[in-house]
């Protein structure tokens, strides 16, 4: 890795995987207004890219590919 390379490591996925289920049993379960919905929603969608990034960049490190 260079030094400008992120610092993922499987902790910090499963850290971002714990999020997005949090997030998602939050939207499930609570009741909230549209907007606030809206928003919940998009910060799942921005955090789930984040994920996928995240997970390419360790299968990359060690050595995978992605299917």
């Amino acid at each position: 890795m260079t030094g400008k390379d992120p610092d993922w490591d499987w902790e910090a996925l499963f850290d971002r995987l714990t999020s997005l289920a949090t997030i998602a049993h939050i939207i499930d379960s609570t009741p909230m207004d549209a907007t606030t919905r809206r928003v919940s929603l998009a910060r799942m969608v921005r955090d789930t890219a984040e994920a996928s990034q995240m997970a390419a960049f360790i299968l990359a490190r060690e050595g995978g590919e992605p299917s």
